[in-house]
């Protein structure tokens, strides 16, 4: 018996191994391409851009839903773009794979704030294709003053 169980625990290793260096992912991919989450993060933002915070609420998932009102996280985000200020440019730097969704990143910098980082987490629902939105933030990073 010992030895059956030695030889499976070899194989496990094996394999585990053999995942790794193939580069395969250790988990499934999430529903939807890396390239429809980033067309649909970019279009979030643009909305986040024009002062259009409501369709944002829209198209959170219903999870987000339930933690917050809509006027709540209007008034939520109208006063952190307050203090960040207008756009003055935005550059995608990494999209990140997660079990149930895409985490996108963007190099961002505001007229007030300066520079930051903005993120968008997204998800596709596998039963219908709609993408839904899980969070947005924007990091401050602090000033080197």
């Amino acid at each position: 018996m010992e030895g059956v169980k030695s030889m499976k625990q070899n194989r496990r290793l094996f394999l585990a191994c053999f995942l790794l260096a193939s580069g395969a992912p250790l988990f499934a991919q999430p529903w939807g391409s890396q390239t429809d989450a980033r067309s649909f993060a970019d279009s979030v933002l643009a909305l986040r851009d024009s002062g259009q915070y409501g369709p944002i609420y829209e198209i959170f998932s219903e999870k987000i839903q339930k933690r917050i009102t809509q006027s709540a996280w209007i008034n939520l985000v109208t006063a952190n773009v307050a203090k960040e200020g207008s756009l003055v440019s935005r550059t995608f730097t990494s999209i990140q794979v997660h079990k149930d969704g895409y985490q996108v990143t963007y190099s961002a910098k505001y007229a007030k704030a300066g520079a930051a980082t903005n993120s968008v987490y997204v998800l596709q629902n596998p039963a219908n294709g709609s993408w839904k939105v899980m969070g947005v933030w924007t990091i401050i990073k602090p000033s080197s003053q």
